[in-house]
């Protein structure tokens, strides 16, 4: 389960930003968070929301990228086959709006929790 996802340098991101699935101390939610024993509880949804121009779609963008950094190998391995993920490639464009940028690479990182452990 994807617990977080931290990016920079992509479209209009430059520092890193990161979309946490992990809970605050709320007491509001409580009943509706995903437990475990040996990990954080994990919020079952996730909501963007700001203005318009504001990089929610840009946010999306990021996640859609890795997604198709990972699973294109696996389609041209196996041209014969159907995708199985029904996705479109995003290219991986950096942040335009300083020259240093331009030629720095995107970077992304993503922590799962799988079974019981987070890694």
């Amino acid at each position: 389960m994807l617990c977080q996802f931290s990016f920079s340098n992509f479209r209009s991101y430059r520092d890193e930003t990161t979309f946490d699935f992990q809970a605050a101390a709320l007491s509001e939610f409580k009943d509706s968070l995903i437990k475990t024993e040996k990990g954080n509880a994990i919020l079952p949804v996730g909501v963007i929301y700001g203005p318009n121009g504001g990089g929610k779609s840009n946010l999306l963008a990021a996640l859609g990228c890795v997604i198709s950094l990972v699973t294109e190998p696996v389609y041209e391995l196996g041209k014969n086959h159907a995708r199985f993920i029904m996705q479109q490639k995003v290219p991986c464009v950096p942040y335009l709006f300083d020259e240093d940028s331009r030629e720095e690479p995107s970077r992304f990182q993503l922590f799962f929790r799988i079974g019981e452990y987070e890694s």
